[in-house]
């Protein structure tokens, strides 16, 4: 056969050769697949041309007599009828190599074209945010790990009891004030969230020594003011980043609602501290032979801070419930954060 003659078959190294040939589409219809179809009578017009091209180079004379006689013999028989098999099996080969199988190739790298630039793009977006806004981590306080712990209070008092502990842990020799070098060392002390401050840090933190006293040191009434100030400023922090990860997702979500309820149950605590001052003041109180105006003024305000104090409470429980019902709901997972029962 013609297409072992010219090297296009013969074994399996020529055969897979002539298949890639035929998938990139050159010159296979007229020199591979016309001769395999049993179409003798344009392959000798075929072999008649290349014996025409190989003479042309040796002799002009030679290369015209043989191609006259090779195209003679070509026209004297009649044309053979075709192998529609062969004929076939090369038309869906093709079909699947060089249609389908490229257009597939080609869409997987237009795919990992799109992805590549959409994530480009999302960096880019990241970027331009992190210009923009200024994050609760870029203005953190190193005093965060001991807050987040502490947030978990219960009450007002709760969050004294747990200050006043944080105080007897760190004040090692028992004298009842703290200096500088002494919180530095018990908070670094602390199991699970050690502290590392330094000076500048300290000073900071006592607004350069105005909290201390005279000798530099803090006794446990201005640690635990120091310690619900840097509490009021994480809350800020965190609501702030709450926020800010509320514009970039470009909506609020449930997800947040701990932030929500944290900052509430603050703001109860603060209310009841308030409301504690207020009973035990000297000035609630009137002379002993009866109320004077100015102890029906307090005590009118503080029948309106109690109100207010439970209608935050009542607040906070619905919360609470419409929080635990959308978890069980939905399956969703809860959010890490100040949790309901504190409140």
């Amino acid at each position: 056969m013609r297409a072992c003659v010219l090297g296009w078959t013969g074994n399996f190294s020529l055969a897979l050769f002539t298949m890639f040939q035929v998938s990139t589409g050159d010159g296979w219809a007229p020199y591979i697949v016309r001769p395999l179809t049993g179409n003798s009578a344009h392959a000798r017009r075929s072999a008649a041309a290349d014996v025409a091209q190989v003479a042309d180079v040796v002799s002009s004379v030679v290369a015209n007599a043989t191609s006259a006689a090779l195209q003679n013999t070509a026209d004297a028989h009649p044309v053979p009828p075709m192998n529609r098999a062969v004929a076939l099996f090369f038309i869906f080969f093709f079909f699947v190599s060089g249609i389908c199988l490229l257009g597939v190739v080609h869409a997987i790298l237009l795919d990992e074209f799109m992805v590549a630039v959409q994530e480009e793009r999302q960096r880019i977006k990241e970027e331009e945010i992190d210009l923009k806004y200024i994050t609760s981590e870029k203005l953190g306080s190193p005093l965060d790990p001991l807050l987040a712990s502490l947030a978990h209070f219960h009450s007002s008092a709760d969050l004294s009891t747990k200050i006043k502990e944080l105080f007897l842990m760190i004040d090692a020799n028992n004298s009842g004030s703290l200096d500088y070098q002494e919180i530095c060392d018990g908070l670094q002390a602390l199991e699970g969230f050690p502290v590392k401050l330094s000076l500048e840090d300290l000073d900071t933190l006592t607004e350069s020594k105005a909290l201390c006293n005279s000798d530099g040191e803090l006794d446990l009434e201005t640690f635990e003011r120091l310690i619900r100030h840097q509490l009021q400023l994480y809350v800020i922090r965190t609501l702030a980043a709450a926020m800010e990860r509320i514009e970039r997702g470009g909506g609020a979500g449930d997800e947040h609602t701990g932030v929500v309820l944290f900052v509430l149950k603050l703001m109860i605590a603060n209310m009841s501290d308030f409301v504690h001052v207020k009973t035990e003041s000297p000035a609630c109180a009137g002379p002993a032979h009866g109320p004077s105006p100015a102890a029906g003024q307090a005590a009118s305000q503080e029948r309106m801070l109690v109100e207010i104090l439970e209608r935050e409470n009542t607040i906070l429980a619905l919360l609470c419930a419409g929080r635990g019902a959308a978890d069980g709901g939905h399956g969703e997972e809860k959010v890490a954060g100040p949790s309901c029962a504190g409140g």
